[in-house]
């Protein structure tokens, strides 16, 4: 048995290795990719010395600047202590959330079951797979023949990967009728066929005025980042997702709109697309970002610090939220692992942890 322990052990330790291979790889690409972003931002003497100064004393070298640059060249903010995303893809993310742990809990099946309470709601579920085993909203366990048959008339639906899953890809929407999707004109039954495994089936949820108003055909969410350092439970800076152009998803690498907002819910200046497009105003609806507010963001903030609690062992969670139109809260999904910190930097113009950004150093730090 010991053995078996010793052979598991040094087999996640060989998979963590190519992981963080694989994703310095990326990194290194994506910083590459943005080169004329930030190309003409030089930062002042001043300024290296105190990105310099800090990072030595904390991490015990200095680091390259390329993602100071990156970050500032959004909001013209300059911040010694932006934190560069391949510090914290490769190192920071691994150390707080144990990526074992995380491959467990990231199903997007236990969402209802992890999170749902008398202050947060969650998508109502109409039926699941969860590696071939299906069930109703009520987590009862069904046949193929009663999923059909719940879905006949079941109207307008949005379909979601439940693992392995990023930047909306694999999500669609439907309106079943008879059996038949009026969107496509595909039967539910082939629809279902081509889904495999892993997948849930929701109703289709519908903004809050507030964040419709900004754009209608997408349910607009903020992205609300939770770490814990101290024994505490600290949140990073709000970003709200905005989609565009008919599109019915919001995230950022699908053509939506990022843009930095307060805890109150004001909305900054301007919004970015992932590229480094400035919209002052949205581009489908006209409405002026700079002074508008948006509702039940301290609910939301609450709301993500008190659910971390929730899922024992794990550091830092990606959460996304949205306020429907009855003013729920509305947990749409929370993620464990390949998390991202350099977009809420970028449109809010200040580094990710402020005051904590030392001790988030110190975990990492080459001087331990």
């Amino acid at each position: 048995m010991k053995f078996y322990i010793w052979f598991e052990k040094f087999m996640d330790l060989i998979l963590r290795l190519l992981w963080i291979l694989v994703v310095w790889i990326h990194e290194m690409k994506n910083i590459r990719k943005k080169k004329k972003l930030y190309s003409e931002i030089q930062l002042q003497p001043h300024q290296i010395q105190e990105i310099d100064r800090m990072w030595k004393q904390a991490y015990g070298r200095k680091i390259p600047r390329t993602w100071n640059r990156l970050y500032q060249s959004y909001m013209g903010q300059f911040d010694a202590k932006y934190f560069p995303e391949i510090l914290f893809t490769t190192k920071l993310e691994l150390v707080m959330n144990q990526r074992h742990v995380c491959r467990v809990l990231c199903d997007k099946n236990l969402l209802g079951i992890l999170f749902e309470d008398d202050e947060v709601k969650v998508p109502k579920t109409i039926v699941s797979n969860a590696w071939g085993y299906l069930y109703d909203g009520s987590h009862n366990i069904i046949t193929e023949e009663k999923m059909l048959e719940v879905l006949k008339d079941v109207g307008n639906i949005v379909i979601k990967p439940t693992i392995n899953t990023n930047s909306g890809i694999g999500i669609t929407m439907h309106n079943i009728q008879n059996g038949i999707d009026l969107l496509s004109g595909e039967s539910v039954k082939n629809i279902i066929i081509k889904l495999n495994n892993n997948y849930i089936i929701q109703e289709k949820l519908v903004a809050h005025s507030d964040y419709a108003r900004l754009y209608d055909k997408s349910i607009n969410t903020i992205r609300i980042i939770t770490y814990i350092v101290d024994n505490s439970v600290h949140h990073g800076p709000l970003a709200l997702r905005i989609g565009r152009g008919g599109k019915f998803i919001d995230n950022l690498h699908a053509g939506g709109i990022m843009i930095g907002l307060t805890d109150h819910g004001i909305l900054n200046k301007v919004g970015f697309s992932e590229m480094q497009d400035r919209f002052y105003k949205h581009p489908d609806s006209g409405v002026v970002f700079e002074g508008y507010s948006v509702s039940s963001t301290l609910q939301i903030i609450n709301a993500a610090k008190r659910l971390h609690g929730r899922i024992p062992g794990i550091g830092i969670i990606s959460w996304d939220f949205m306020i429907d139109k009855d003013d729920n809260v509305v947990i749409i999904e929370c993620n464990l692992s390949s998390q991202s910190i350099w977009f809420p930097q970028m449109v809010n113009g200040c580094s990710f942890f402020g005051d904590d950004t030392e001790k988030m150093i110190n975990l990492i730090s080459k001087k331990k």
